[in-house]
């Protein structure tokens, strides 16, 4: 393998390093995401449940 090859499969081994790196930091980003909208979903159930459930939560003062 002469340098000159050498050099190019290097630059080309860091740019793939780097794009699956930039891949799989998105991918921790959407996991996030959805984690989130489980939680704010699961929150707006139990609010519901609370505020069907007993009567002065839903009457008022």
């Amino acid at each position: 393998m002469h340098r000159a090859s050498r050099g190019q499969a290097g630059a080309e081994f860091a740019m793939v390093v780097a794009f699956l790196f930039a891949l799989g930091v998105m991918g921790v980003q959407f996991f996030g995401l959805g984690l989130t909208a489980a939680k704010v979903s699961h929150a707006a159930q139990e609010a519901a449940y609370v505020a069907g459930s007993s009567p002065e939560a839903s009457t008022g003062p």
